[in-house]
């Protein structure tokens, strides 16, 4: 009898706990999903899931009214567009190219530059030992994943005769292409088999009925609040939240999305250098260290492939233009892009490499 009596107790006090557990998140969801002024701290998608992996993160910025909004007439592959034709993908200023060898810089908004920064077309076009024999098209987008970037170079670069490419990827692009959602719906790439296929096309037309019926696939904020708090320790967050798994599945993804991009530039014939970008936050990627798993994968990659590349951190570390400059010099501090002066660096050694290949 006293077993069953301690069993009905567990039983009783088991149910309860539950039951508790999901009012609390009930009362948790109204709370969050409301429009209560004293609860807007709560409505931060970092408290629930990762910026950098995790789909639900966007969900949660698109449902919170985030600064940025997702684009009302969204291209059917790319997802967003930059300074292109958007039926065509020609760049804008194509006409300026005239009888001299085009230059394609592929990549995210940090080849696209801020709007303060003078940006690569403003250096190098305006630069006499350049501009006379080449002419540079900016084909950066900001918010681009290796994904989008690669399908912009792959649907582009055919309507240029002998054109040099510069592919730029931002150690952080790497993440953004498991990304299914990035503000906007996007494309993505998964491996079937030893094979890429490209996923989430064609883009759906309306915004608003994509994240409507693609709401977030978080079963419990509580226990997500928990989770991406500073609650428990750090490698206890790390094993829950399966972020070696993610890193495996991004360096498998875009190791054959870069490989597929080198495969195609040299059965084309094409002179072509690969830039990197090296943003400085700290515990992800700074310009002082390679400790986090994106330098060593894409430096490994590229070695191993004989890849040409210019890898930017190599650039500051070589700087000899002044002698007490400081992050501040090569990267804004607020938004975490190069400055006009890392671009004219940068801009330096891709003319090297142009001019290298004429």
């Amino acid at each position: 009898m006293r077993k069953r009596s301690c069993f009905i107790n567990f039983a009783l006090f088991s149910l309860s706990l539950l039951l508790s557990f999901i009012f609390a998140e009930i009362g948790f969801r109204i709370i969050l999903f409301s429009n209560i002024p004293a609860f807007d701290d709560l409505r931060n998608p970092n408290r629930y899931a990762d910026w950098f992996s995790d789909d639900d993160y966007w969900k949660l910025y698109y449902l919170f009214d985030g600064q940025f909004k997702p684009p009302q007439q969204p291209h059917p592959v790319l997802g967003w567009v930059g300074d292109f034709s958007r039926d065509s993908y020609i760049h804008n200023k194509v006409e300026y190219i005239r009888d001299r060898r085009p230059v394609l810089l592929y990549g995210d908004s940090y080849a696209q530059c801020t709007q303060e920064v003078l940006c690569f077309q403003d250096i190098l076009n305006n630069d006499e030992t350049f501009s006379k024999d080449y002419y540079l098209l900016n084909y950066g987008v900001g918010g681009y994943g290796v994904d989008q970037i690669f399908l912009l170079f792959q649907n582009s670069v055919h309507h240029y005769d002998d054109p040099f490419v510069v592919i730029s990827l931002m150690t952080c692009d790497l993440d953004r292409s498991i990304l299914s959602v990035r503000i906007g719906q996007k494309p993505y790439f998964r491996i079937e088999g030893e094979t890429l296929k490209l996923d989430g096309t064609a883009i759906n037309p309306d915004p608003d009925d994509f994240f409507s019926t693609n709401p977030p696939q978080i079963k419990s904020y509580l226990y997500r609040r928990v989770l991406y708090g500073d609650y428990l320790p750090k490698r206890v967050v790390s094993f829950l939240r399966r972020d070696n798994d993610h890193i495996r599945k991004k360096i498998q993804v875009n190791e054959k999305i870069i490989l597929e991009m080198v495969k195609e530039l040299r059965a084309d014939n094409i002179d072509y250098v690969f830039l990197i970008f090296h943003p400085h936050w700290p515990g992800v990627s700074t310009l002082d260290s390679e400790s986090d798993w994106r330098d060593p994968f894409l430096k490994q990659l590229l070695h191993e492939n004989n890849v040409p590349y210019i890898w930017s951190k190599e650039l500051v570390r070589q700087d000899t233009t002044g002698d007490k400059l400081s992050f501040e010099d090569y990267i804004i501090p607020d938004s975490g892009h190069p400055t006009s002066h890392f671009n004219r660096l940068i801009a330096e050694e891709i003319k090297r490499y142009v001019l290298e290949n004429p």
